[in-house]
């Protein structure tokens, strides 16, 4: 029979399974066998997980007609999951071709080794999986101690004294692109004007590092306007209420729909339990917000604020773990441990966060108060949102009882 040989190392610091004992123990078995060993095969430095390009294993894959049988030192070294040992053993017997470790855990020219095959790949894939709960932990103790795991140091910081350090120029880069997509414009557009391709920037608003960074007025309504708008956020058109107006049959954050060229369209829910008139929502509600001004209610309120306030409001945390559970749940774009660590430490400082925010008065500055009225028109979307935000925490919208003018009862403003 005529044999090759595969041979795998993840990382060079592997001494046990070195590629040196690995083409030891290939040769022994072959020449036991009377096997005539064609070609060892090899990925030095490659990692077997995540479906991740082994071209050694693939280069011998292709050229399968060549030999009778696949020798490899231990299953780990071939494989590291059911699905991909099924893949390469389906390969082999296409192909007419035995597959044998030099351990004989895995040896398809005997019966019994056959019948070892799918039981060996599971414990191969349960170990595999062991190796990877340790390293996720370890990377989480490190994270905790403020130590850097390595890699690519992330946009906004710059490594110190073996952790990260915020990088103050790119740091206010963030912050802008947070307030551009809170005000309605497009993750596509921002991206565009700062120079960066939109899915990397999505992937930055959304990370946890960075909404810890920004600005507690910024980092509350960037969560929820990423959970409202999902993932890019492309399709959001710029508006005074979007994600502020809230649907009162699901509590989701309504956002402009049947806009079309010169008319204003409807605020709606993304279930479609409710929607209401744009052109008459906005002014409604910035009718009460000027209203308040005039009486000085605002200016009272103001005066209100403690000197010390806590980093985040419950609001925002409670946006964020929504976030997190859309980002768990719905597009599975994190793992399970890591959803539930993340979750239990949001969960505590949501708790934290509502026994310091009581009586905390709204977190505007006072100046910005002043002839509010009179300023209005001049001010841009962005500041208009953010007076609106700080004053009110939300407008409830209710399902209309028939049509017609819109009936003002429908709405109700929640003030802080």
């Amino acid at each position: 029979m005529k044999a090759f040989g595969y041979v795998r190392l993840s990382k060079w610091d592997e001494g046990t399974t070195s590629p040196q004992r690995q083409r030891q123990a290939i040769e022994a078995l072959c020449q036991q066998r009377g096997w005539e060993l064609l070609r060892v095969f090899e990925d030095i430095d490659v990692s077997a997980f995540n479906g991740k390009h082994r071209p050694g294993l693939e280069k011998m894959l292709g050229r399968l007609s060549e030999a009778d049988a696949v020798v490899f030192m231990r299953l780990d070294r071939l494989a590291r999951s059911v699905a991909d040992f099924a893949r390469i053993r389906e390969t082999c017997e296409r192909a007419g071709v035995e597959i044998v470790s030099t351990d004989l855990a895995i040896d398809t020219t005997s019966a019994m080794g056959k019948a070892m095959q799918s039981i060996v790949a599971t414990f191969a894939e349960l170990e595999s999986g062991v190796l990877s709960e340790r390293s996720r932990a370890m990377h989480a103790h490190k994270r905790a101690a403020g130590e850097w795991n390595g890699g690519r140091v992330p946009f906004g910081w710059r490594r110190e004294n073996g952790g990260l350090v915020p990088k103050e120029e790119q740091q206010a880069v963030l912050a802008e692109a947070a307030r551009r997509y809170v005000a309605g414009e497009s993750m596509r557009s921002i991206a565009e004007g700062l120079g960066m391709h939109h899915p990397n920037l999505a992937t930055m608003l959304r990370s946890e590092r960075v909404i810890d960074a920004l600005p507690p007025g910024v980092a509350g309504p960037l969560v929820e306007a990423l959970a409202e708008r999902g993932r890019t956020g492309t399709r959001a058109k710029a508006s005074l209420l979007g994600g502020i107006a809230r649907c009162s049959e699901c509590g989701a954050g309504m956002t402009v729909v049947a806009a079309k060229k010169g008319r204003a369209g409807s605020y709606g829910c993304k279930e479609g339990h409710v929607s209401i008139s744009r052109a008459w929502l906005d002014p409604h509600v910035t009718g009460a917000v000027l209203d308040a001004v005039d009486t000085g209610a605002l200016a009272k309120r103001i005066d209100k604020r403690r000197k010390r306030r806590p980093a985040m409001a419950s609001s925002e945390i409670e946006a964020r773990i929504e976030l997190l559970e859309r980002d768990f749940y719905e597009r599975g774009l994190i793992e399970r441990d890591s959803y539930l660590r993340r979750r239990e430490g949001l969960l505590k400082r949501l708790q934290q966060a509502r026994e310091a925010q009581e009586d905390v008065g709204i977190d505007l500055p006072r100046e910005l108060a002043a002839d509010l009225t009179a300023r209005w028109p001049s001010f841009s979307l962005q500041t208009q949102r953010r007076i609106i935000s700080a004053v009110l925490r939300g407008v409830e919208v209710g399902k209309a009882a028939n049509h017609g003018p819109v009936d003002p009862g429908r709405v109700s403003l929640v003030w802080r």
